[in-house]
């Protein structure tokens, strides 16, 4: 009956945008405004449809959704490397590389006003990621994928700077920690 009721009164699309494979939800009675956008990112092996149900909850705060599939996931599901973390980075930075085109098709569209970001887990680290270069976005949420939360909550700067210095903190963390396996390798005889 809930899935009736959600069917009833929402819009939901599926479309590619520049081969992206995307689910747009919005209000039926208010497909043809101009709404926020909110670009919001599934996590770690799982697919766009798994955060449909809070593609709807956004849709009715009166927001028009995409909820693109990340690369390597969903319809575009395939396996980069059998070193799960190399599939896992790049899956994030294919997201990144593609945000562009999803905000630039809406843009052109004339149906967005404002500019949200958000996901849980590799989306909540895209967001973090996006939120270091893209001053057009206006908020952002980040559901299990703070790459540093204590920066978060400690230092009052504006979002974007918070996500930049966060970013850099576990991009550091995590590059220091390959270089020094990469070094102890070469110590051993």
């Amino acid at each position: 009956m809930k899935d009736e009721v959600w069917k009833m009164k929402f819009k939901i699309v599926k479309r590619k945008i520049k081969d992206i494979p995307v689910l747009e939800i919005v209000d039926k009675t208010k497909v043809d405004h101009k709404l926020p956008l909110v670009i919001y990112y599934h996590g770690w092996q799982t697919s766009k449809e798994l955060v449909l149900t809070q593609g709807r909850k956004l849709a009715s705060q009166g927001f028009r959704v995409c909820l693109p599939d990340a690369p390597n996931h969903g319809e575009r599901h395939q396996n980069v490397s059998s070193v799960i973390s190399l599939t896992f980075w790049n899956s994030v930075q294919g997201n990144l590389a593609e945000y562009e085109y999803l905000r630039d098709h809406y843009v052109s569209q004339g149906i967005t006003s404002n500019l949200f970001v958000g996901g849980v887990s590799m989306g909540g680290i895209t967001t973090c990621a996006l939120l270091t270069h893209h001053t057009e976005i206006t908020a952002a949420a980040s559901i299990m994928g703070e790459p540093s939360p204590f920066i978060f909550e400690c230092e009052p700067l504006s979002v974007q700077q918070n996500a930049k210095s966060s970013f850099q903190a576990i991009m550091g963390t995590f590059f220091l920690g390959k270089i020094a396996m990469i070094w102890q390798k070469i110590q051993k005889p």
